[in-house]
């Protein structure tokens, strides 16, 4: 495996997290235990609404990245824009997709 396929890969893994993460903290009383129940953790989001508030994107997306090694950071900026994204417009997570967005290309392998 390349360089680029392992950060490429670790970049899916906290992307995910931050999801489910961000999924769990937008579960309302009425919503918990009631929606999406056979969809994986980090695509619940794609069952409620969408979080269009810049302030409540922070807040359920609060620590979401300290998965990330300190050698990584250089990528939360991106791979938060993109979660953010995902998030506004309730679209589904696709690792081509991210792969697009963020700058990996950067790694020397």
């Amino acid at each position: 495996m390349t360089a680029t396929e392992c950060v490429s890969l670790a970049c899916d893994v906290a992307v995910r997290r931050a999801l489910e993460l961000a999924s769990k903290r937008m579960l309302t009383r009425s919503t918990r235990g009631r929606t999406c129940l056979n969809t994986p953790s980090y695509l619940v989001y794609t069952c409620l609404p969408p979080v269009t508030d810049q302030a409540r994107l922070n807040d359920v997306l609060r620590d979401a990245w300290s998965c990330l090694p300190q050698e990584m950071e250089w990528l939360v900026p991106s791979l938060d824009a993109y979660v953010q994204i995902l998030l506004m417009t309730g679209t589904r997570h696709h690792i081509d997709e991210l792969r697009v967005r963020i700058p990996v290309v950067t790694v020397v392998d």
